[in-house]
């Protein structure tokens, strides 16, 4: 397998059947939990935000053969999302994570086609 030298002794081996794409959505979606909590005191966005990336992360990795998964997530947090962006009409951070969610969304129902 293709591999990425950090160090001598760490070695990153690079996974052919893992989501890469879906993994690195969920770092996104848990990091914005946590400055959602840093930046406001929004403790409903750091435990959803973290509860979802961390999920979607987990899903993408342990279980890249079933995108089912990771499409009912990513359609969840789409609508919850598109739903408070419609509501305040600010980008951050409502606007960005649906925008996020609904790439997401048609990368993963393209697989499907």
């Amino acid at each position: 397998t293709p591999s990425l030298a950090i160090h001598s002794r760490y070695t990153l081996r690079l996974r052919p059947d893992m989501d890469y794409i879906s993994a690195i959505y969920g770092a996104v979606v848990a990091i914005g939990g946590l400055i959602g909590y840093v930046k406001a005191g929004s403790v409903t966005s750091l435990l959803f935000g973290v509860a979802f990336g961390v999920t979607i992360a987990w899903a993408a990795i342990k279980l890249p053969d079933k995108p089912m998964i990771l499409l009912v997530l990513s359609c969840v947090l789409a609508v919850v999302m598109g739903l408070r962006f419609l509501r305040s009409f600010k980008f951050m951070p409502s606007g960005l994570v649906a925008t996020l969610s609904l790439v997401q969304v048609g990368r993963l129902g393209w697989s499907y086609m």
